[in-house]
């Protein structure tokens, strides 16, 4: 028995198809930087804080941004935080 291409239901993509096609289809979202006086609100910590785990290499390094004037990585900084909640003790 002949089938007819036209009547025939379209194939489901596969999972891996599919995010690729959203991947492909969203456009990238723009890298968007926070000032101290934002990370210290986010995180709950103070400068020194701050200062102190990202030069132990425990917190996102900050992004110069002038000579004078630095920012976090808004991404980065949440990225932090979801592993901070993930490792917590109930």
């Amino acid at each position: 028995m002949n089938v007819d291409p036209s009547s025939r239901q379209p194939a489901t993509p596969s999972p891996a198809e599919e995010l690729s096609r959203v991947e492909t289809t969203l456009a990238p979202r723009p890298v968007r930087l926070l000032r101290r006086h934002q990370v210290e609100e986010l995180v709950g910590l103070k400068r020194a804080a701050i200062y102190a785990l990202q030069k132990a290499g425990r917190f996102p390094r900050a992004v110069k941004i002038t000579e004078r004037a630095v920012g976090w990585v808004e991404e980065e900084i949440h990225a932090w935080l979801r592993e901070r909640t993930k490792t917590r003790t109930e």
